[in-house]
């Protein structure tokens, strides 16, 4: 399902631009994405990606890993930094990364896959790279 009907997704998003894109709750989503992504969520379900990222996917996680309920303490830190900030984002920043992920994997070449979860220069390689070197540097 789109996480566009996800109410954690919709709260997210009607939160001002200025709180999600800067600051603790831009750098709680950023890195609670790179746990996911670290994790083995990254799994593109058509036959054709997974043929081209073959070499760049790990074993999908366990079916009863919960990412959320074993947070790092740091990661948990920016989290109640983030809700301090504007109530419950961090938690709806949360609630919404799991089902945007399902989404992306089923859809990779959905837009928002590209611009919600996918950061060039983060070393990881997702929707819509075909490499990613960790360079952030133009050129």
């Amino acid at each position: 399902l789109c996480p566009c009907a996800n109410d954690s997704c919709l709260a997210e998003y009607a939160t001002p631009m200025c709180a999600r894109s800067a600051g603790p709750c831009h750098e709680y989503k950023e890195r609670l994405r790179q746990l996911y992504l670290d994790s083995g969520y990254y799994q593109p379900q058509d036959e054709w990606s997974r043929n081209r990222m073959a070499h760049f996917l790990m074993d999908p996680p366990p079916e009863n890993l919960s990412l959320l309920a074993n947070l790092p303490l740091a990661l948990e830190a920016l989290g109640d930094a983030c809700n301090a900030i504007h109530q419950n984002l961090a938690d709806h920043i949360s609630s919404c990364m799991g089902p945007s992920i399902d989404f992306c994997n089923a859809n990779e070449w959905d837009q928002g896959c590209r611009t919600e979860l996918s950061t060039c220069g983060d070393g990881v390689v997702s929707w819509h790279e075909s490499c990613d070197d960790g360079n952030q540097m133009d050129g």
